[in-house]
């Protein structure tokens, strides 16, 4: 063999690097602009929590929603989503406001810190008199192996639907 051929060589001179990039289902390039109002528009039931109808400061301050919008940027690519990206873009930001209101205690003692803080978990069940209730949602939950705490909540549920028919194809890191 000659010198110069490096197996799995995929240079620019290479003629069939044309092809990688769609194949790798990676996308690249800018996303669309997406600020609070974009959200707010197609999410109106955060608008009291997200923004003060009064002198006093909104439930969720407004650096928290643009840091989860800027972490939505980040993950979210338009080139790999399309049409459905403000829709996938919504979902985790309104994820993220669940969980950040699920945290926020009523009052700011110790033990409503700590409580708040703890991650959601699922009653099985519950008896009162002669009346019990079960559930057993670990079949739903298997459903989200590896997709975090987007599974705490129907907005992560449903993000993590639309991320799964995207696809996760394979990727060529160079």
């Amino acid at each position: 063999m000659s010198g110069n051929y490096i197996f799995g060589d995929y240079s620019s001179t290479n003629r069939l690097m044309g092809d990688i990039a769609p194949a790798s289902n990676v996308g690249g390039g800018a996303n669309p602009d997406y600020a609070l109002t974009d959200f707010l528009t197609d999410f109106p039931q955060f608008s009291s929590v997200c923004t003060a109808t009064d002198p006093g400061t909104p439930t969720i301050p407004t650096t928290v929603s643009q840091t989860f919008i800027d972490a939505a940027n980040a993950c979210l690519l338009y080139s790999k989503y399309g049409d459905l990206w403000r829709l996938c873009m919504g979902y985790f930001v309104a994820h993220e406001c669940t969980m950040f209101l699920r945290s926020a205690p009523s009052s700011s003692t110790a033990a409503n810190l700590v409580g708040n803080s703890a991650p959601p978990m699922l009653q099985t069940s519950k008896s009162v008199a002669n009346v019990s209730v079960s559930y057993d949602v670990s079949s739903i939950a298997d459903d989200f192996k590896g997709f975090g705490t987007f599974k705490y909540t129907t907005y992560g549920q449903q993000l993590a639907t639309w991320v799964r028919m995207a696809g996760m194809g394979g990727a060529y890191v160079r």
